[in-house]
């Protein structure tokens, strides 16, 4: 079904470019049943425009082909709160860390095999962590140090190790 709202991907990208200053908390969610012509290649030029300052950053997609999520996200060097669903998570080979994260959630994501240990290895800060109805074909590695909220629903995988980091 579509609605005569289907270039509202074009009305956001022109108030980004409008927008003069950093944003910093930017949030997205894409209905399926609503096709609004939003995808994975619009998050390649909106996150940019956004700046690399953004803070708080939710993608959510309730798509049911997962994309991989797109590399530029893993550009976003200020991140405290990050969350994304219908998505791949892959790590970018250059992915260096998101330093500052504290929370994170992963609603309805595929994990590649060990996908989220190394992206959990790069934010030293997390605090809390919601996994939400995620699937992996490997074992399922948790390991943070400072990690203080930790909900687990609904994953399929082969089995889930906890770690405790010690500093």
């Amino acid at each position: 079904m579509r609605f005569p709202y289907t270039d509202i991907h074009k009305v956001i990208t022109d108030v980004l470019n409008q927008h003069n200053r950093p944003i910093y908390q930017f949030s997205l969610r894409i209905f399926e049943a609503l096709d609004f012509g939003i995808n994975k290649e619009n998050l390649k030029i909106w996150i940019p425009l956004m700046s690399r300052n953004i803070k708080y950053l939710g993608i959510l997609s309730q798509s049911k082909d997962k994309d991989e999520l797109p590399h530029i996200v893993f550009s976003c060097k200020e991140l405290t709160y990050f969350k994304f669903s219908s998505f791949n998570l892959s790590i970018p080979h250059h992915f260096q860390g998101f330093k500052k994260l504290i929370e994170l959630h992963l609603d309805s994501i595929e994990v590649e095999s060990r996908a989220l240990e190394s992206f959990m290895s790069a934010c030293p800060f997390l605090e809390k962590l919601i996994v939400d109805g995620c699937s992996s074909s490997d074992d399922l590695v948790i390991s943070s140090t400072f990690l203080k909220v930790f909900v687990l629903k609904l994953i399929q995988t082969k089995t889930i190790c906890l770690k405790k980091q010690i500093i």
